[in-house]
Parts: structure tokens; sequence; C-alpha cells
């Protein structure tokens, strides 16, 4: 299984969106993929409809990230098929099986776990333990984890778990800065944890027609980090959360789904390279 960590410092950049949304791309093209929701705040959780799951009663993510609980594991917690792709035409020869879309839901307990996990030894290879546990199980292909808008030790622990970051910046300077420092996170566990994270790339999220946008994108693509596709600025994302699905659901061969699909392949979640993994 494959894990990826969403991440940027600074709020507002759209990383629930491009969890979401790559994830229903790469459902489509056949993974089966798990949304790990780390953020306190939920916004994964209640942009694919499950609302109610936000407010269950334990276990629930923060008491198996801290122990403080029943004994439960991240498969007690997986809710089947958040979002089910539609099947595909038979009678069309290109088609291809899809896949599904699985979520761990995030809880309002998490807002005191990342002080729990401040207190307990290990704390920043937690969620590794568990997500390796996982991963034996062979239920995903694929596992995209949401992390909360912080460098703190829940962002750390995403890090640790995945082994592989993409940057979700907006199309403003101050996004950018924001950058800087998760990179300067990423070389801190290198440096003092020996936790070797790699930067897949950035994507640049909620991109319109202005000078400072073009500006920014500009900076991106001379900056250190492979620029591996922007997102359009569009009210069809808005309509898509509050429909609790992803936007593939509502306009599959719009200009935004298209701007998934790219970022997907240029991140090699292919349908051959899903054929070939072992």
């Amino acid at each position: 299984m494959r894990s990826l960590a969403l991440a940027n410092q600074k709020g507002g950049t759209g990383k629930t969106t491009v969890t979401v949304h790559l994830g229903a791309s790469a459902a489509l093209a056949g993974y089966r993929v798990l949304i790990l929701d780390l953020d306190p705040q939920g916004h994964a959780t209640v942009a694919l409809g499950r609302a109610e799951a936000y407010n269950a009663d334990r276990p629930n993510l923060a008491t198996v990230l801290t122990g403080d609980g029943p004994p439960a594991g991240l498969a007690d917690l997986v809710i089947l098929e958040a979002w089910a792709p539609p099947a595909p035409d038979l009678d069309d020869p290109t088609h291809r099986p899809v896949g599904r879309l699985d979520l761990i839901p995030s809880s309002p307990a998490m807002f005191f776990a990342e002080g729990d996990l401040y207190r307990a030894r290990g704390r920043e290879l937690r969620l590794a333990r568990l997500l390796t546990a996982l991963a034996e199980e062979d239920a995903h292909d694929l596992c995209l984890i949401d992390c909360p808008p912080s460098l703190g030790v829940l962002t750390d622990n995403a890090l640790a778990a995945a082994r592989e970051v993409l940057v979700v910046a907006g199309a403003e300077p101050s996004s950018a800065h924001g950058l800087g420092l998760l990179l300067g996170q990423v070389r801190s566990l290198r440096d003092h944890l020996d936790i070797e994270v790699t930067v897949a790339g950035v994507v640049a999220n909620r991109v319109e027609n202005t000078l400072v946008a073009r500006d920014t994108l500009a900076g991106l693509d001379d900056g250190p980090l492979d620029l591996l596709g922007t997102i359009p600025k569009r009210t069809r994302l808005q309509e898509a959360w509050a429909a609790g699905v992803p936007v593939q659901a509502l306009d599959p061969r719009g200009d935004v789904a298209d701007a998934f699909g790219i970022i997907r392949v240029n991140l090699g979640l292919t349908a051959a390279a899903l054929e070939v993994a072992p």
C-alpha cells in the first residue's frame, strides 16, 4: 500500500479538497483507496457525506492513536465505500474495473489527542505502527492522509507513517511561505529522528486568472519541488462539498475532474502502475 500525506501548515490551501478528489480520481482508475482524516476539524469526513461518523462513539481515531480506550486498530474504524464510483459500461471495450473509496473518519476528540500524544513515548510513530498493521491486511492500494493545518505531532505522525508527502499550496504568496516551513519539518524529522520523507511535489489549488496567481505559479514552477498540477477555482467544488460527494460524481468530464486526473498521473497513480504493483 502506497501512503501519501497531504500537508501544508497554512490553513485554507485546500488540503482536504485535494485529498478527497485525488482519492476519487484514483478510485476511478481502479485503486482501492483509503482516506485517513487526521484533521480534528473533520473536513474530509464531512466532504464525503459522513458527518454522523465524526461524532460517533468510541472507538475513534483519537482513542486508537493514544491508546485511551478499548483495544482497537485502524481496521476497526474503516467506513467501507464512503464513496462508490459508478460501475463501468461493460459494453465499452475500453472500460476498466473501478476501485473504491474508504474512509477513516476524524473525531472531535482529535483536538485533545495532540496534547495526549505530546506526553506519550514514541509519539511520532504511533500512526506508523497502526498503518503498517493495516497495510498487512492488503485491503487497500493507496492511503491518503489529510493533515491538519499545523506542524505539530499529528502532522509528524502523518509524515512518519506515509514517508511521502504531497504539498498543497494556494495560488498566493503566503501559501508558498508555508511550503518552506513544511520542508523544514521534513528536514527536522530526518535530522533528529532519522525518518526519511520523500516530497512527491507540490499542487497549486484555487488558481484564478490573476497577476498574483500567475506570479505565485511561476515561483512554484521555478522552486525546489516539482509542480504536479494546478486546480482551477470553481463553484463545482463547493457544490460537491454541499452534496457530500467528490466532484467527479457531479461533473466527471469537467476541467476540475481533469485537473485531478493529471495530478494522479503525475504521481504515478495510473491503471497500468496498479497492474504491475507487487
